[in-house]
């Protein structure tokens, strides 16, 4: 008899230790998907902006020849510093 019993509150502990996750509800991760969200902009804003200094250095680099620096400036203006005209010739 006190096996049984022992055997039945062994199991209802483990049924309410195995269903107590369903006491705490819904989790609420705005938070969360706030911040990544926030993060996936910013890193696309950063490539945005590495692919325009990127597109800037070859501009010049078109214009000006090689080792020309290419430079923005805050209304976005490209500047091409530096380098040398390139004469193309064909022989």
């Amino acid at each position: 008899m006190t096996t049984t019993i022992n055997t039945l509150t062994a199991l209802a502990i483990a049924m309410v230790l195995g269903m107590a996750h369903l006491l705490d509800g819904p989790a609420d991760y705005s938070a969360e998907w706030q911040k990544a969200d926030y993060l996936i902009e910013l890193q696309d804003a950063t490539n945005a902006q590495r692919r325009m200094e990127l597109a800037g250095q070859a501009a010049c680099e078109d214009l000006r020849g090689y080792n020309t620096t290419a430079q923005f400036d805050a209304a976005g203006t490209l500047y091409c510093a530096g380098g040398q005209t390139v004469v193309k010739a064909s022989l």
